[in-house]
């Protein structure tokens, strides 16, 4: 049978001989991701195990009728045995670890500072400050780009671009809670609303807070722009059900 028409039972039964092929190891690697084939990979190796145990206990049974050291035969069992325990530990702790979600590596993959497209138009003392925190912005100094919209903010009320990126420069400097706070203050109207919804999500996350996050997002994913939605359904593919 081709690499390509191989079954995931005749897959794993030869994983568990070791007679993978490399394109079958390929197929292989691939189907870990599936979490059906990651169940019956697990009961295939429970199996096997259960297998391997049974012929070694057969064996030193005949061995224990036909000598005269059944203490040896013995030791030889219990040595197998544990081989065969830590095989499963191995694998078991493998699969734990492979299908837990790092949050803080979800958060470092998806975000990415929105691009500043706010234009400071005047040069009244409002605007001069406004000019400031986008210039800080611009350079990536998102603490000190924080420190002058908050300043604004003791003068004025931010209008909803400048919450939408004082969020972000929050968000960038760990100020989960502030930076929440800020997305929320976009009006639905606003061109960014969208976004701030993706950049609630991902401070959810930083926050280990995933059930909400892709509530979030299943919920607006409709709304987000085209090139969003790509990164949309790929972070909803790798939060947990």
């Amino acid at each position: 049978m081709s690499a390509h028409t191989i079954s995931d039972k005749e897959l794993i039964e030869k994983f568990l001989r070791g007679e993978l092929l490399d394109n079958e190891k390929l197929i292989f690697n691939t189907r870990k991701e599936d979490q059906a084939f990651l169940i019956l990979l697990e009961e295939a190796v429970i199996s096997y195990q259960g297998r391997l145990n049974l012929k070694e206990k057969l064996k030193n049974i005949g061995k224990e009728l036909s000598t005269e050291k059944p203490k040896t035969n013995q030791k030889s069992l219990y040595w197998i045995s544990g081989i065969a325990a830590s095989i499963l530990l191995l694998f078991s702790l493998y699969f734990l670890v492979n299908q837990q979600v790092n949050s803080s590596e979800l958060f470092d993959t998806y975000f990415e500072a929105y691009p500043n497209a706010y234009t400071t138009k005047g040069t009244t003392e409002d605007n001069t400050l406004s000019k400031k925190a986008f210039d800080f912005y611009d350079v990536a100094k998102y603490k000190s780009a924080a420190t002058a919209f908050e300043e604004i903010a003791k003068k004025r009320a931010l209008n909803s671009s400048e919450h939408f990126y004082y969020g972000i420069s929050l968000l960038s400097t760990d100020a989960i809670e502030k930076a929440k706070y800020q997305f929320k203050q976009v009006t639905t109207m606003h061109p960014l609303y969208n976004e701030a919804q993706w950049y609630t999500s991902l401070s959810l996350i930083k926050q280990d807070s995933l059930a909400k996050a892709k509530t979030i997002l299943t919920q607006t994913q409709s709304i987000f722009s085209t090139s969003r939605k790509i990164n949309v359904k790929n972070l909803l593919n790798e939060l947990p059900e």
